[in-house]
């Protein structure tokens, strides 16, 4: 529960960070510095830049414990169907119950955003 709280705050800082009060459009027609540097969703582009740097500086990196579970997961993903395909997944070995677990882990996570609200909210 923890960690989606701090997902949220997270978010909604990062949400909209250091906006121009101006749009996309605006800044492309306006031929502005942000328009020049990002070529397609310059606000976006420049909010996420901004949020990374004030993540990255000394001092600000509350995220640093944080571990990379999606990352693991992409790495792992395609032994992991090539496991199933091959029908080799014995239980009992350690080294494939890691992973079985590290995919099922990983599952937990993204899926729990497909719960209706008030039952999310609960978790």
């Amino acid at each position: 529960m923890l960690q989606k709280c701090l997902a949220l705050l997270v978010a909604c800082l990062c949400h909209d960070l250091d906006h121009r009060g101006t749009n996309n459009s605006f800044q492309i027609k306006a031929s502005s510095p942000l328009a020049q540097l990002y070529t397609t969703s310059s606000m976006e582009h420049h909010h996420f830049d901004q949020s990374v740097m004030i993540l990255n500086s000394c001092g600000n990196q509350i995220l640093s414990n944080c571990t990379p579970d999606l990352a693991v997961y992409f790495r792992k993903r395609g032994g992991f169907f090539s496991m199933v395909k091959s029908k080799q997944c014995d239980l009992n070995r350690e080294e494939v119950w890691e992973q079985v677990r590290g995919m099922m882990m990983t599952v937990c996570d993204i899926a729990a955003i497909t719960k209706p609200w008030p039952i999310q909210k609960q978790d």
